[in-house]
This record gives C-alpha cells, sequence and structure tokens, in this order.
C-alpha cells in the first residue's frame, strides 16, 4: 500500500492513465468514465438515426447498424479502448483491468436497447 491519508482512503499514484495503489494497477476512473460517455453518445445518436424523419431504413423495420459501434467499442481490434486495455493489462500482470471492463458487453447492449425501447415508445 502506498498509505492512508487524513480521511482514512487508500492513496493511490496516477501515472500515465493507471492508479497504482502498491499492489495492483487500475485504468483510472476518468478513463472509464469517457469511454462509457462516449459509448452512450454513439449508442443514441445509431438509434435515432435509426428511426429518425430522415432515416434510410424505415422499410426494413428501423434496422439499427451495428457493426460500426461495435468495431469502436466491443471489439478487440487494433486501436481500440479494449484491446489497449487487454494489452495493458497482460503488462501489469493483474487481472484487475480485465474485472474493471467485465461487464463492458452488457452495459453498451443496455444502452442500445434502452434508447430502441425509447424510440419505440416515441419518447426522444
Amino acid at each position: 500500500m502506498l498509505g492512508i491519508d487524513a480521511d482514512g482512503n487508500k492513496k493511490t499514484m496516477q501515472y500515465l492513465g493507471f492508479d497504482f495503489d502498491g499492489v495492483h494497477a487500475y485504468i483510472r476512473c476518468n478513463s472509464l468514465a469517457k469511454y462509457f460517455r462516449k459509448a452512450k453518445s454513439v449508442s443514441r445518436k445509431t438509434v435515432n438515426m435509426a428511426y429518425g424523419n430522415k432515416s434510410k431504413t424505415k422499410d426494413r423495420k428501423n434496422k439499427i447498424f451495428l457493426k460500426g459501434l461495435y468495431k469502436r467499442f466491443l471489439y478487440k481490434g487494433r486501436r481500440s479502448f479494449i484491446s489497449y486495455a487487454l494489452r495493458a493489462d497482460e503488462v501489469m500482470g493483474h487481472q484487475t483491468i480485465k474485472r474493471q471492463l467485465k461487464n463492458h458487453v452488457k452495459i453498451i447492449s443496455d444502452y442500445i436497447e434502452e434508447y430502441k425501447n425509447k424510440r419505440e415508445k416515441g419518447i426522444k
């Protein structure tokens, strides 16, 4: 442990986007929040494009194009946040970063379903 501050909270050292508590390394909370905020925003935009007035998929029952969304936020490709995090986890030698990202697929899928259900009910 790096120590305990006056309030009794654990101190962590921040360096290059990681928090280190003396034993384990984690991705900073701000980085994860930014990733999920972007994913939520893009999910909303993707669903709105499918259900919008200018949608090109009205005849196909408002088909939502998910391939780009999945490739950007869920796929373990060369330059995605997920691949970066998994590479960092391998280098650090702990499973802590994998645990931080454990539910990312479910969270983003829930965003899509939430916006899809809102648009089907007519709520923006």
